[in-house]
Formats: structure tokens, sequence, C-alpha cells
């Protein structure tokens, strides 16, 4: 409006402060869950064996359950 020569430089401090902590809160959380999670090949030949038995894991049941839901 022609207050400002570059208004895209403005930011809130309050965008930095959640910005700032979802970062750390990430960094915080992804050594933990790497070792809770499984190597992928393992897990792979987990959910192959499952799927074999004929019994989908929850989680494949849960993520199909996505695209289903929101389908309109």
């Amino acid at each position: 409006m022609g207050l400002y020569e570059r208004p895209y430089c403005l930011f809130a401090v309050d965008d930095l402060i959640v910005n700032t902590a979802g970062t750390g809160l990430g960094w915080a959380l992804t050594g933990p869950l790497a070792r809770i999670l499984s190597h992928p090949d393992a897990l792979t030949d987990r959910v192959l064996d499952q799927l074999t038995a004929g019994k989908a894991p929850f989680a494949c049941r849960l993520v199909a359950l996505l695209p289903d839901t929101v389908r309109t």
C-alpha cells in the first residue's frame, strides 16, 4: 500500500519462535524414533510375510483408509 519499500522483508517474531520450536522438536524426536523403528528391510520382510498370510498390517489398512474417507 506504499507504506514499506520492501514489505516481503517483514516477519513476525511469533512465526520465528514457532518455526524454531518445531524444528527443535522434530530434531529431538528423530533419534528416539529412529531407534524404535525397524530397519526398512526387516520391516518389508515382516509386512510381506503378513500379506502372504492373508492379513494386512494395521498401518497398511490405516493408510488405505485415508483415500477412502477423503474421496468424494
